[in-house]
């Protein structure tokens, strides 16, 4: 399980505009300038997914209806089985329709992502918000946040190439990939947190797939790019066309 490392973040999207005030860090598995709140109940457009009474997942709150989650957390299971809690106020839905992109790739991680329709839309305010998705990135050394069920924490990205030596084989996907830095991690994270929202001047700007090795340093992360994929998502949801 993930050790709990979590962001204060009083109750507003808009905190994220001061992320270079924001450091995390971890030392034996104890918090460190942070809080154990769940990531739910800190940033309202942050969403859970539950199963069987487990939280397994995250997810964006990308519009009144729809949540924007990583392929594999729901390509396994009906939707039926799978509850959603979304924002501070932790408003319960239920899955309507999940829909996987196409060429999702489970050995690879490609195309690892999904939107899922709720059964009822969201009640957006203060405490549920709808993220938007970023039309463009940030450039290299841009300070950027993680968000999930049960940690939260600083990124900075990197350019593609840095990474390419990590995963032999892989740079024909990397394009449609970000590549980052975590900043200041001691006990390093062994796993992203799965449908977890990447964060930048208030937009979605990636989700989590590979983590390099425990205690390997530098640590890198890498992520779906969300650029990569807007017409992909407007084609399924509309959100883009309003």
């Amino acid at each position: 399980m993930l050790r709990i490392l979590t962001a204060i973040c009083f109750f507003s999207l808009y905190c994220l505009g001061n992320l270079t005030e924001q450091k995390y860090s971890m030392k034996d598995g104890r918090i460190v300038g942070g809080t154990t709140e769940p990531s739910n109940r800190l940033y309202p457009f942050h969403a859970i997914l539950i199963y069987s009474g487990e939280v397994f997942c995250s997810g964006s709150i990308i519009s009144e209806n729809w949540i924007l989650t990583a392929a594999h957390c729901v390509s396994s299971f009906a939707p039926y089985s799978i509850t959603i809690h979304g924002g501070i106020s932790g408003e319960v839905r239920q899955i309507a329709q999940k829909i996987i992109h196409p060429s999702y790739n489970s050995v690879t991680w490609d195309y690892d992502i999904a939107v899922v329709r709720v059964t009822q839309p969201f009640n957006l305010g203060s405490s549920v918000m709808a993220i938007p998705l970023a039309r463009s990135l940030p450039p290299a050394g841009s300070l950027t946040l993680v968000v999930g069920y049960s940690t939260s924490y600083n990124v900075t990205l990197l350019q593609s190439t840095a990474c390419y030596g990590i995963y032999e084989g892989y740079q024909s996907i990397m394009g449609r990939m970000l590549c980052g830095e975590i900043v200041e991690v001691e006990n390093a994270i062994c796993e992203a947190t799965s449908g977890s929202p990447l964060v930048a001047n208030e937009e979605l700007i990636g989700l989590p797939i590979w983590t390099t090795r425990c205690n390997v340093a530098p640590y890198r992360q890498f992520f779906n790019s969300i650029t990569q994929f807007l017409s992909w998502i407007n084609a399924n949801t509309g959100i883009l066309s309003r």
